[in-house]
């Protein structure tokens, strides 16, 4: 008897012999003819290893180059497909910024805000720092201001105000290039007594 074994992708050949078997004789039956042969033990086992085996493609091959589980699929070659190179470095950006810095910032303020807005309103006694968002485009012109702080006292009114009278900025650069962004400004107002 023959027994074929798959383990692990590997063909293994068994074999077992019966009685008849082990006095070097074999019967063979087929459905043409009956033989009988007297080979031994180890001429049976190179007969099996070398058995040869018909693909469906028509071509005859020795049964131990017959491959277990391989398929082809079909579709579109990758021709001319280029990954996109990655970059390391970060890259080179600086943020939108007040012509002439923060001491043009300051004189600037100093010139256009009514700092005792606050008082003539009530507000108690502290500081209170207005965050006012806004949007500079790439050609550095202000534009959608909006306070992010609530103290009330027309302390936001007032920074907006300000703000909206601010000349163009320096705009923000990607490696040099000028992009439109988003910046927070503070103003700060000290109400004392």
């Amino acid at each position: 008897m023959l027994r074929i074994i798959l383990i692990a992708g590997t063909l293994v050949l068994s074999t077992q012999f019966s009685s008849a078997q082990e006095n070097k004789t074999t019967k063979t039956t087929s459905p043409a003819k009956t033989t009988t042969s007297s080979k031994t033990k180890e001429q049976q086992l190179k007969d099996l290893k070398t058995r040869k085996v018909t693909m469906p493609d028509g071509t005859v091959v020795d049964e131990n180059q017959v491959l277990i589980g391989t398929s082809t699929q079909e579709g579109i070659k990758d021709e001319n497909i280029v990954t996109p190179p990655v970059f390391d470095e970060k890259p080179d950006t600086v943020t939108a910024t007040f012509k002439g810095g923060r001491e043009a910032w300051t004189a600037f303020l100093i010139k256009n805000i009514n700092a005792d807005t606050l008082v003539k309103s009530g507000a108690p006694e502290g500081r209170y720092s207005v965050i006012v968002q806004f949007k500079v485009s790439a050609e550095g012109t202000l534009s959608n201001f909006e306070a992010l702080t609530k103290f009330g006292y027309h302390a936001e009114d007032e920074a907006l105000r300000v703000m909206k009278l601010s000349p163009k900025w320096m705009p923000a650069t990607v490696n040099g290039k000028q992009i439109v962004s988003y910046a927070k400004q503070p103003i700060t107002f000290v109400v004392e007594k």
